[in-house]
């Protein structure tokens, strides 16, 4: 599939780079790998076998992880034994080693897919390379999520772990980068498209202001800017706050109003008049395995739901 799609995206190279298409442009392209299942052609697999990736450095969490951020550094155990087939309770997964056994395989078929995945990256650029706008394109290579194979003692992208959350992201191609210059200024994903606004020259925009995020070139031509906060702006995150509810004053020693039945209406059965029936509660029950489960049980004394007076009609 990624062989696919990288032979889709030369075809819009070079469609979107002919002397009729005089129109800006931007081409997106997603690929597929490395996520799972691990899958990639015979020889990056014998690449990455000659040369496995490292051990990680740390196979256990801090000292002081809470037991959250530890049960959350194990959430990728049930995607990987779901992709492989084996699809086993919680309390029967073998835990994974990233020494030895499937942990190695899949730091092995991780570096393969990622092997993989360069070179049609590379196929798409080197399209664009040999276009004719090889000096005016501005490239962005970027990823949604990190991946942990066996760092902090977990498996896959389900915490918040640095792991997890810190992508690649390169940029190059435009004249205001400075080629092979590496900034440890801290940035977010949310920076990528003002920096393409910025790149594409574009005239100002009132809802410019709105975004959550700022270009990146000036970062990579200082090297390294002071930021505060990796993106500023944006709408609010969390909803405002409710009003209090305003009770209604009550007297000293005035009791609530009765429940007033609700009528209804039967069709050929006259007035009807439904009573108020007491909401059935939730008590847990033992069952053979000796597990606590809630269920609902109605009362016993529950008065009848409804009661129609008048002729049957």
């Amino acid at each position: 599939t990624d062989e696919q799609i990288a032979a889709r995206a030369v075809d819009a190279i070079s469609a979107l780079t002919s002397p009729l298409q005089r129109r800006p442009w931007l081409l997106a392209v997603g690929f597929i790998r490395p996520h799972l299942p691990f899958i990639a052609p015979e020889p990056f697999w014998v690449a990455a076998e000659r040369s496995p990736p490292p051990l990680p450095a740390r196979t256990v969490p801090p000292a002081n992880a809470s037991l959250l951020t530890g049960r959350s550094l194990q959430e990728g155990l049930t995607e990987i034994y779901g992709n492989y087939g084996q699809r086993l309770a919680e309390r029967r997964r073998p835990r994974l080693s990233a020494g030895g056994g499937l942990g190695r395989k899949l730091a092995v078929g991780y570096s393969a897919a990622v092997s993989f995945v360069d070179s049609q990256v590379g196929r798409v650029v080197a399209a664009l390379d040999a276009s004719p706008a090889a000096g005016d394109a501005l490239v962005a290579l970027l990823g949604d999520h990190g991946w942990k194979l066996g760092e902090l003692g977990g498996w896959g992208k389900h915490s918040l772990a640095t792991h997890d959350t810190h992508v690649p992201l390169l940029l190059a191609g435009h004249r205001q980068l400075p080629a092979g210059a590496a900034v440890g200024t801290p940035c977010s994903l949310l920076d990528v498209f003002p920096t393409l606004i910025a790149a594409a020259a574009l005239p100002p925009d009132p809802s410019d202001s709105a975004l959550a995020g700022r270009s990146l070139l000036l970062s990579a031509e200082q090297g390294a800017a002071s930021r505060p906060a990796p993106a500023r702006g944006g709408r609010r995150l969390s909803p405002r706050p409710a009003p209090p509810r305003q009770k209604k004053p009550r007297r000293h020693g005035q009791a609530s109003p009765p429940r007033q039945p609700r009528a209804a209406r039967v069709p050929g059965r006259g007035a009807a008049t439904q009573t108020p029936v007491r909401t059935p509660v939730r008590t847990p029950v033992r069952t053979a395995t000796g597990r606590l489960h809630p269920a609902w049980h109605p009362s016993p004394t529950l008065p009848p739901r409804r009661r129609v007076n008048g002729s049957n009609g």
